[in-house]
């Protein structure tokens, strides 16, 4: 059964799995075109997707919520909600969160696993790492030829060394 990817024949499962591919940039285009992603980074990246937008979905829709449950409570004022109320609230948030981490975590280091066996992504990762390193024409050009996360783009001005001259 073919998944659409391999672990790297020669590479062990340290080497596979490093903080270089767990929080490296995502990529969408190579110079052959779309990024052929594989099955587990594709699924990994989706699930990591889908949570981050329904947290952030969750907290968008409830602050209003919270805030006019908050006003009408008496915040600020004398208490007239019980302490153990906000106990159970604050102990369901807690179990909803001790579920949700242990998946974020096999997510990522699923996508990971997935970008290490991916060609494509490793051949982008050691251009990537050589333009962290030196950002030279040459690398800037290299580096270029990939359409990635710009906010992972190496930084090329530094203003405290302006500062001092």
């Amino acid at each position: 059964m073919d998944f659409g990817w391999s672990l790297p024949s020669s590479a062990s499962l340290h080497a596979v799995i490093t903080m270089a591919t767990l929080f490296s940039p995502i990529l969408y285009w190579v110079p052959e075109g779309p990024y052929p992603a594989n099955t587990l980074e594709f699924l990994s990246q989706s699930f990591l997707d889908a949570t981050a937008f329904s947290v952030w979905c969750t907290l968008y829709l409830l602050a209003p919520v919270a805030l006019v449950w908050a006003a009408a409570s008496g915040a600020g004022q004398e208490r007239t909600w019980r302490a153990s109320d906000l106990d159970k609230y604050k102990s369901e948030a807690m179990t909803f969160l001790a579920a949700l981490l242990p998946l974020v975590i096999v997510a990522f280091a699923m996508r990971g696993v997935g970008r290490s066996a991916n060609p494509h992504y490793r051949t982008f990762q050691a251009t990537y790492n050589a333009a962290m390193a030196n950002l030279s024409r040459e690398n800037k050009l290299r580096l270029s030829a990939f359409d990635f996360s710009f906010i992972s783009w190496p930084l090329e001005f530094n203003a405290a060394k302006e500062s001092k001259s």
